[in-house]
């Protein structure tokens, strides 16, 4: 019995430490909520709209832009509004927007933007916006928009379905999943041969992709870098070269291989491999892989220690009916 009694709480506490392993190994899958898509001019240095998915309220929402070398969407130019018309296609629910009504002020409902302000001080609009309600608000609000350009006043801790992010094309979705391939906007479309490799026109604009085996560069997605997403990977003919992606060495004839990944087969030949245009290439996190290591360690702690408990119980009771037979022998 009393080995019973020590047994049920060490069971019960390996349960609770396998239960917080599982939460933990959840924890550990860190990465930025929801899917990205953005929308960039063609002209210029090119600007991007992205609209970014997850449930967040607008103050997470105007950190997660200037994470990403942005600012939350504020339509104060044509261009943006240009922008906007074109990713509102694909906008379904609420997005915040970087418009939030100053501390002790109240909404005034005869003024465009009701006494709201845009969170980098820019003046007015160029266009008169759709409000969603007239009534009128004297604490702290911002406001969300959605696909069919309504413009709604919440309270900011509110969680919007996403929010509407200003940044430079380099800085698009960096980091994040993709929905979709980066629309440029263009009256043209495929026409100019603005695509690298491959492209496709869509209503007010194009997207570009690319050959098997290259990528989108993360500095302009119009231009294909070579890609490997293996240790090893055929190289890749071009212009008479054989090309390996950038940080790979050609072994084997025609092959490149990633020394990062442990030891070359071969000694490495020197390959012409293509000029690199940026050195922020964004590798795949290995969070998943450690989560599962660390669930599979306390799983195996577990066991051992059960296995040790029951063991040692076992052993007991074989002594005390040892001891209690040669008791009754004396006897």
């Amino acid at each position: 019995m009393a080995c019973l009694q020590t047994r049920v709480p060490v069971l019960r506490m390996s349960m609770t430490i396998l239960m917080v392993s599982l939460t933990l190994g959840k924890g550990l899958d860190i990465k930025q909520p929801g899917h990205c898509r953005a929308v960039c001019s063609n002209y210029g240095k090119p600007d991007c709209i992205t609209l970014n998915q997850g449930e967040v309220d607008f103050k997470t929402a105007e950190e997660a832009c200037h994470d990403r070398k942005g600012e939350l969407l504020q339509l104060c130019s044509k261009s943006d509004k240009r922008l906007f018309d074109i990713l509102s296609q694909e906008l379904f629910g609420n997005y915040w927007i970087g418009l939030h009504l100053p501390a002790g002020a109240c909404s005034n409902l005869s003024a465009p933007l009701r006494g709201y302000k845009w969170i980098s001080g820019r003046p007015g609009i160029t266009f008169l916006p759709s409000w969603n309600k007239n009534i009128q608000l004297c604490s702290p609000h911002c406001v969300s928009l959605s696909s069919d350009e309504k413009w709604t006043e919440r309270p900011c801790s509110d969680k919007a379905d996403g929010f509407l992010c200003k940044v430079e094309l380099q800085d698009a979705c960096r980091g994040q999943e993709v929905s979709h391939s980066t629309l440029f906007q263009s009256y043209k479309g495929c026409s100019s041969g603005p695509c690298e490799q491959n492209c496709e026109d869509f209503k007010g604009g194009y997207t570009c992709s690319c050959f098997e085996q290259y990528i989108p560069d993360n500095q302009d997605p119009r231009q294909c870098k070579p890609h490997c997403a293996q240790k090893r990977c055929p190289s890749i003919q071009e212009a008479g070269y054989d090309i390996c992606p950038e940080g790979f060495l050609k072994v084997d004839g025609n092959f490149c291989e990633d020394p990062n990944e442990g030891p070359v087969t071969t000694p490495p030949v020197v390959a012409f491999v293509k000029p690199p245009i940026s050195n922020n290439t964004l590798k795949a996190s290995s969070v998943p892989g450690v989560r599962v290591l660390w669930i599979c360690i306390v799983v195996i702690v577990v066991v051992i220690a059960s296995i040790f408990v029951t063991r040692f119980c076992v052993v007991k009771r074989y002594r005390q009916r040892e001891n209690s037979n040669r008791n009754n022998v004396v006897t």
